[in-house]
């Protein structure tokens, strides 16, 4: 069915919204669309049986398996599928676990592991996939989690059990925020030190799970939102009977960074320095100022954090500066010129230094994310 510019349209959702991806999707597409007169109608699924969705349809967006995007489709209805594997537009998967596993590798971890349910997809997978192949290249040992198939009470017993009999330290990648939540409680049931004996990351960065998490998660960040809005010009085409174009595969973002990955930390000096680190990097915070805070002489703060970390305070400041302009980018409420100042650099330096850092612009590097 053919649609015309300014033709009211309704447009079904099919992804669940208790999630941030699908939260973020959502935004996406409602951003794209404004003022194209469509309406929104959430469903989880497409019907197999009669009718596929409880009211008429003029397209769908979402994840649906092959048959339901045949249920869908023989009824003449666009669809737009973003399920892994099956679909022109979607994230880099694989570098959504590479991205996790250099954060990991970064903190000097000798063996890493990964960790899903057995419920989880295609997209899940090939996270962990990229997560192993990163740990070969940096020849890091990197085994799995179990995945016993067993509902999350009893899944979180055994994860426990496991936990109990772990080689340790062990950097571990969970396919998604909830299922990271789902191994971090197990560790803890375990008697277990998160960070210390286990640095966690997961994926997704859905704040309210990482936040409130009994250890703050560290997740990479996805570009949900850009997908949304390349999804609603993809089938508005589609709509209009034209020819959708090419897809596309949105990178990651970066790891947020929060305790569950912290480097264990022994020294309260060193952890007192790190927190002002964190908590003042926007400011134009200097290597004496960050000793001040920790309590400590200028050159034994210097001494001590390169002999701890293998890195200079200076350069872990500059890391920090780069590492929240990357989460400012990705969230895309801010311009490269306002990251900048939020992270406390001038327009010219703060190019000069991301550049440096990352290897592509500012605007180059969240243009890939869909920015």
């Amino acid at each position: 069915m053919r649609h015309h510019q300014g033709v009211p349209a309704t447009i079904a959702i099919s992804v669940t919204l208790d999630t941030r991806y699908g939260s973020d999707l959502l935004r996406g597409v409602c951003r794209a669309a404004r003022g194209w007169g469509w309406r929104f109608r959430q469903v989880r699924a497409p019907a197999l049986r009669g009718p596929p969705f409880p009211w008429p349809v003029d397209g769908v967006i979402g994840y649906l398996t092959p048959a339901q995007v045949a249920r869908v489709a023989a009824l003449g209805v666009a669809v737009v599928n973003l399920t892994p594997a099956l679909a022109d537009l979607g994230i880099d998967e694989e570098a959504v676990g590479a991205c996790a596993a250099r954060h990991l590798i970064a903190r000097g971890l000798p063996r890493l592991a990964t960790a899903m349910g057995w419920y989880m997809d295609a997209g899940c997978a090939r996270r962990l996939e990229g997560f192993r192949r990163m740990a070969a290249a940096a020849g890091v040992p990197c085994i799995d989690l179990p995945r016993p198939r067993l509902t999350p009470a009893p899944l979180r017993r055994a994860l426990a059990r496991w936990w109990r009999t772990a080689a340790l330290p062990l950097g571990v990648f969970a396919a998604n925020d909830h299922f990271a939540l789902v191994a971090m409680q197990a560790a803890l049931d375990a008697g277990l030190a998160v960070p210390g004996q286990v640095a966690l990351v997961g994926a997704d960065n859905d704040e309210v799970c990482c936040e409130l998490a009994p250890v703050p998660l560290a997740s990479v960040a996805l570009p949900h939102e850009p997908l949304g809005a390349a999804a609603a010009l993809r089938l508005r085409a589609l709509l209009a009977g034209g020819e959708p174009g090419p897809g596309r595969t949105f990178a990651p973002g970066v790891v947020v960074e929060r305790a569950s990955s912290d480097l264990p930390q022994s020294d309260p000096q060193l952890a007192r320095a790190l927190a002002c680190i964190r908590e003042r990097h926007a400011e134009a915070l200097g290597v004496a100022a960050v000793a001040q805070a920790a309590g400590i002489h200028r050159r034994a703060l210097e001494r001590r954090f390169r002999a701890a970390f293998g890195r200079s305070v200076h350069d872990e400041l500059a890391r920090q500066r780069i590492q929240r302009a990357q989460e400012l980018l990705v969230d895309g409420r801010l311009t490269v010129v306002e990251v900048a100042a939020a992270v406390g650099l001038s327009p010219s330096a703060f190019a000069e230094a991301f550049t440096s850092a990352v290897g592509t612009s500012p605007g180059a590097w969240r243009e890939a994310r869909g920015g």
